[in-house]
């Protein structure tokens, strides 16, 4: 599926497959093949075709499908909207004459209507007959008053001609035509300008009444977003919610239903209804809906910052994690790596930190960024690493603030030698040796910072780094690894073992969504302890990154 908003001009077209994953497709590419092709599977079915060549036309590929259109016209002859696109496509190609004598045939054959009179009418303009163009977009109106575009085009003459004044009196004019509803949305915008609300919202009252039920989206759509745009957010609420479906009217009236409950501080009310534009399962709502998913939970937090002061006590605990995230043992999936019996000293590792670029020198709540990320998957990997290619016991530990706003601990300074000594000597830890991780993200190219500390003593074996280049096609995740994993093992004895044939971390590009990915998993698995649901941010966007990873790591299909 291919959106409408591409236009000419712009390098490429979004189109969406069958999984809703967007992708982005050559102009050029679109054009010479894809539309073609397309076109030719969908020969025979009119209504594919018209949505096709209506989607084409827009894009501005008049040119490219004028045989399609005409194809489309004989297929589908008693049809308005094929007359009308054929027309079009005529018109925009510079067949004046051919145009118009398509769409007069219509008219005698089938009858007036409001759709063909209007683009008759932009035919006879285009051709520059300016009189008979007004007269013909008239007996459009007359025979149908709800063409929005007709309706506006129609205003703009008059206001061009005679003013402002002139417009209003057109539309009320219009108004007094039998189940004529469309116009009042005009004149309540008119009253709006006019701060006269009483008097929009009569209009309003009006044209819901004789537009029946369901409403029609684009009429919620005016109703909300007029209200909205001149500070009425309630009563935008107050109509908008009485009529919204968010299957029937969809992201262009949740948008503003949405920002409404937003600008007034309304956040459940929001969430409930991106939750159900969510639900619609829609690749095109997508980026919006994810926006508003981030100012949701960066309100929250907000919130929830203007009751924390300095004096506020922080109770934090350690969560342990002592195998990968995706290989829970009581998986069958767990035959598919087999791992060594453990033996040795216990590693403990200790990440949550990261100097970057902004940081804030107090306590602050906030959401997640991509340090911070990182700043706890990279343990994580580290950890994976060792337990598929060490015999060692390993375990991450995550600090966790436990309190009234629990979450992720995140420093911007790592940990010392003496204070990571004390952790994993706790009763509850019990390591021999801890691994300080420490993501340094202030310049590029990023590094990873190392110090390998005996946990008696808290004496430092072993200090090195690693360069992490985000946007790195050839980077390799074990050259990440390799020095302190030979570090640790020279200092503890133990022996590097081959990992099982199957595991294998994706590469270059593809490794920093992976390192999200498997922090994302760990939020997942902690939003489920008690007290925790709100720490969770964006889950849509967590499954979405694992689902979106390359399958070459385990080297088969993905499932079905």
């Amino acid at each position: 599926m291919a959106t409408s908003d591409d236009k000419p001009g712009r390098s490429s077209i979004r189109v969406y497959d069958e999984y809703g994953r967007e992708r982005l497709i050559d102009r050029k590419v679109w054009r010479d093949r894809v539309l073609p092709q397309a076109i030719r599977e969908n020969w025979h079915n009119a209504e594919a075709l018209y949505s096709m060549l209506a989607e084409a036309l827009g894009d501005g590929y008049e040119a490219d499908i004028v045989k399609a259109a005409e194809h489309l016209h004989k297929l589908d002859r008693k049809s308005a909207r094929s007359t009308c696109l054929y027309g079009v496509v005529l018109m925009r190609v510079g067949r004046i004459e051919d145009a118009a004598r398509v769409m007069r045939a219509y008219l005698a054959t089938n009858g007036e209507d409001g759709y063909v009179l209007l683009n008759l009418a932009k035919v006879y303009s285009a051709g520059g007959d300016k009189a008979k163009a007004r007269e013909t977009l008239w007996r459009a109106i007359e025979f149908d008053p709800n063409v929005d575009n007709a309706l506006q085009w129609y205003g703009a003459i008059e206001r061009e001609e005679r003013g402002p004044s002139a417009q209003v009196r057109a539309w009320q004019r219009i108004a007094a035509l039998p189940n004529s509803w469309r116009v009042r949305l005009l004149l309540a915008r008119d009253a709006l300008e006019g701060a006269r609300l009483q008097d929009a919202l009569a209009f309003y009252e009006e044209a819901l009444r004789l537009a029946g039920d369901p409403v029609p989206a684009d009429v919620l759509v005016s109703i909300t977003g007029d209200l909205g745009s001149h500070g009425y957010l309630q009563e935008a609420l107050t109509i908008g919610t009485a009529h919204f479906s968010a299957k029937r009217h969809g992201l262009t009236v949740g948008n503003n239903l949405i920002k409404a409950h937003f600008d007034l501080n309304q956040f459940d009310a929001a969430q409930n209804i991106l939750d159900a534009l969510y639900a619609q399962g829609r690749p095109d709502y997508k980026s919006t809906l994810d926006y508003w998913a981030a100012e949701i939970a960066k309100a929250r937090v907000a919130k929830k910052s203007e009751r924390l002061t300095p004096a506020t006590p922080i109770p934090v605990s350690m969560v342990s994690v002592s195998r990968p995230l995706w290989l829970p043992d009581t998986l069958p999936v767990n035959l598919l790596f087999p791992t060594p019996a453990r033996t040795g000293p216990v590693i403990a590792i200790l990440g949550s930190t990261a100097s970057f670029q902004g940081e804030s020198p107090t306590i602050v709540l906030g959401l997640a960024t991509v340090p911070g990320t990182l700043s706890r998957a990279l343990p994580l990997f580290l950890a994976q690493e060792l337990f598929f290619r060490t015999s060692l016991p390993v375990k991450t530990l995550v600090p966790w603030v436990t309190g009234e706003s629990q979450g992720y601990v995140f420093g911007q300074r790592p940990w010392t030698d003496d204070y990571a000594a004390e952790v994993a000597t706790r009763a509850d830890v019990c390591a021999e040796w801890i691994l300080i991780v420490h993501l340094n993200a202030k310049n590029e190219p990023w590094s990873v910072d190392f110090r390998l500390v005996r946990s008696l003593g808290a004496a430092c074996a072993y200090e090195g780094s690693a360069t992490l280049r985000r946007d790195d096609p050839a980077l390799s995740p074990q050259e990440l690894t390799s020095a302190m994993q030979s570090a640790l093992l020279s200092a503890t004895g133990a022996k590097a073992v081959l990992p099982p044939p199957l595991y294998d971390v994706p590469a270059g590009k593809a490794f920093f969504p992976y390192l999200m990915s498997v922090e994302g998993l760990m939020s997942l698995d902690l939003a489920r302890k008690p007290g925790a649901t709100e720490t969770l941010h964006s889950p849509r966007d967590i499954i979405d990154r694992a689902l979106a990873l390359p399958w070459t790591a385990l080297q088969t299909s993905p499932p079905v």
